[in-house]
């Protein structure tokens, strides 16, 4: 039986969702633990979003609406942190405006916080939720070690262990270790590898059990205003993280983060974005992510796109590309050099 009766603050971003968030809403407000707060944070909407959570207002005081502060950057991040500053639970959990929990997901994760006195960090599961239907196949992914440091390596080479939701965090963790309101994308992944190295002895536990959903959308076109926002937060979050490179196991795995992105995606779409990728390649050259002899492969990539001599079969582009693919290979990347 439990015997600490906590406030769990819930604290969700929203923008233009007046068709998803009355489900989130109603999942939370159908919680088996009653000692919560939702604090929902504006970014701006011009559907009727508000209205419909200040309706839920009206009904519960325990749902609490803002805006984003005018002096904010726009952005799901300064939602979140403005909400932590409104809050006053003593553990937090982040949802998306269209994520849905199980009833008892609040009852059970404090249950098995608050007995476990000494974790600083609980882990469940998320399930999917496509086209209204829960789907119950865990989407997060755990390392051989259940530990901060082998989830750490997980998070610097994209290797992503669980989605926001799943985390239920202590609060002191959220006090030093803030979203990153200048990243456009990789914001869970930022946070979480600044809590994983803020703290030397940060305690983890993972319970198996799904209790949360991440909704599904149908798979959309990549716009060019999100390729250009990939490529902006990939350049910011090597700057927000590049002290981790000193760090050679830190560093290695930094790299399969960056070619992830460089290699399975920007490349391919060199010709419509040359002069946003070419800033992307000239922040490697000058950072410390890479070694030397990558860091020549990159710029040769580079002007070889550049002049569209990697298109040309004559010239010894076949043998630069098996050299640049061995190079960059994931074994390459993790090998400590």
């Amino acid at each position: 039986m439990m015997k600490r009766n906590p406030v769990v603050s819930i604290i969700i971003p929203s923008f233009n969702r007046a068709s998803l968030i009355l489900e989130t809403l109603n999942s939370v407000l159908e919680q088996t633990y009653s000692n919560w707060e939702c604090i929902i944070v504006d970014d701006g909407s011009n559907d009727e979003t508000e209205i419909i959570v200040k309706e839920y207002c009206k009904k519960d005081p325990r749902f609490q609406f803002y805006n984003r502060p005018k002096g904010k950057p726009k952005g799901a991040n300064a939602c979140r942190n403005h909400g932590f500053v409104q809050s006053r639970g003593e553990y937090i959990l982040f949802l998306d405006s269209d994520d849905v929990l199980e009833n008892n997901c609040l009852l059970e994760r404090v249950e098995i916080i608050s007995t476990a006195k000494t974790i600083d960090l609980l882990i469940r599961d998320t399930g999917r939720l496509i086209e209204g239907k829960k789907e119950y196949n865990s989407i997060n992914l755990d390392p051989k070690e259940i530990n901060s440091e082998s989830y750490l390596k997980m998070f610097l080479r994209y290797d992503i262990p669980w989605p926001i939701m799943s985390a239920f965090y202590k609060r002191k963790l959220l006090e030093k270790c803030k979203f990153d309101e200048e990243l456009a994308r990789f914001q869970d992944v930022s946070l979480n590898i600044k809590i994983l190295t803020t703290f030397e002895e940060i305690q983890i536990l993972r319970g198996c059990k799904i209790d949360a959903f991440y909704r599904v959308e149908k798979e959309k076109v990549i716009s060019k205003e999100l390729f250009l926002k990939l490529i902006s937060s990939l350049i910011t979050f090597n700057k927000i993280h590049v002290h981790l490179a000193k760090n050679t196991s830190n560093r290695n795995h930094l790299r399969l983060y960056n070619i992830k992105f460089l290699n399975g995606y920007f490349m391919n779409n060199f010709e419509q974005f040359r002069q946003e990728i070419g800033a992307l390649i000239l922040s490697y050259l000058k950072g410390n992510i890479f070694s030397w002899k990558q860091k020549i492969y990159l710029a040769s990539s580079l002007l070889f796109y550049s002049t569209g001599l990697i298109h040309q079969e004559r010239i010894g582009m076949n043998r630069f590309i098996k050299s640049y693919n061995k190079i960059f290979s994931f074994d390459n990347l993790l090998d400590n050099k």
